[in-house]
């Protein structure tokens, strides 16, 4: 009789222990999967900055172009109505 009731102990010691054991390693491999889905994250931030290089310096090309354009146009329409303003005065 108290040889089955040993038994029985040591069977719920093993089977408590081993409950232990299987939720250890369900939280480390939990912990495991947060930070490989962080890694992803932070490798897919990683190539994005590249693209977004070459989007910043496509558009401060764009928009240096767009300022000399500008610069341009408006040098040409003072002279214009420099031009305009000295006929007008010749004329009076």
């Amino acid at each position: 009789m108290e040889i089955i009731i040993g038994l029985v102990v040591a069977v719920l010691i093993v089977f408590v222990l081993y409950s232990l054991y299987a939720k250890i390693i369900t939280r480390r491999n939990r912990a495991l999967e947060a930070l490989a889905g962080i890694d992803v994250q932070l490798t897919q931030r990683f190539e994005l900055i590249p693209n977004i290089l070459t989007m910043a310096s496509k558009f401060m090309e764009h928009e240096k172009e767009l300022f000399t354009s500008v610069t341009e146009l408006r040098t040409q329409a003072s002279e214009i109505m420099i031009r305009l303003t000295q006929q007008l005065l010749k004329i009076i």
